[in-house]
């Protein structure tokens, strides 16, 4: 049997939020804390979205739902970041959860018991409870939904897109956590709103990007050629 690794993703910005990731730590010390992409910092946004493989189309899928802001797409990055971050490294299970859960002492046999149980080899994701404060994966399901990402694209807000349109998951009610800050209250919806022409300047970023990384490497290979090439006697720089 597998144990799995259990992840909060955080901004670590909040003095309320701190203190229910120090509670759950000294609850199961094996919690490990990961640093969310700041949706509040819109280059850091823009910067971290285009290291992923993928294009961005929208997060607003329904007219009703207002997800059209920096918070959900750093939200979204965050999440694909946390299952990349399990296949790059092989780790076998892993749940992720957001901060503002405050867990029960029986957390973990709870998710080990049900993942056990249902995540079998159809399955890509357990959510926990409603709305995605918490996921299981295994190893081979996140390679699956991300893949589907990358076919895809961004598509609407990251919960509901896992939900539609990465294969099948299934919900896992009465996990035994408390949500701290009601739904859709929390730091997604605070953020700056994706402007108008948010496409273009994503488009805009990576190519000044690939030109930076192409004036560094030319910049780098001149001063190695300069420094391994032997000049002949009598050279003249200014000739």
């Amino acid at each position: 049997m597998n144990n799995i690794n259990i992840y909060i993703l955080s901004l670590l910005n909040n003095d309320k939020r701190k203190e229910i990731i120090s509670k759950n730590k000294k609850l199961f010390p094996q919690i490990k804390v990961i640093k969310s992409t700041n949706g509040f910092n819109k280059q850091e946004v823009i910067d971290e979205f285009n290291k992923l493989d993928t294009t961005f189309y929208q997060l607003n899928k329904y007219k009703n739902t207002n997800f059209n802001t920096y918070g959900s797409l750093a939200n979204f990055i965050t999440k694909v970041k946390i299952m990349k971050y399990q296949v790059d490294n092989k780790i076998p299970y892993i749940c992720f959860i957001e901060d503002d859960l405050l867990l029960k002492p029986n957390f973990v046999s709870f998710i080990q018991e049900k993942k056990d149980k249902y995540l079998k080899d159809n399955i890509n994701m357990l959510r926990l409870d409603k709305w995605g404060e918490g996921y299981i994966t295994s190893l081979e399901s996140s390679k699956r939904i991300l893949e589907h990402i990358k076919r895809t694209g961004i598509i609407q807000n990251i919960d509901n897109q896992l939900r539609e349109n990465c294969g099948k998951e299934l919900r896992i009610l009465k996990t035994p956590w408390e949500l701290v800050v009601n739904t859709n209250k929390g730091d997604c919806l605070k953020t700056e709103m994706l402007e108008p022409n948010f496409k273009q300047l994503l488009l805009n970023n990576k190519k000044k990007s690939l030109l930076n990384n192409k004036e560094y490497l030319e910049e780098n290979n001149k001063k190695y050629y300069n420094y391994n090439i032997k000049k002949p006697k009598g050279y003249l720089d200014n000739y």
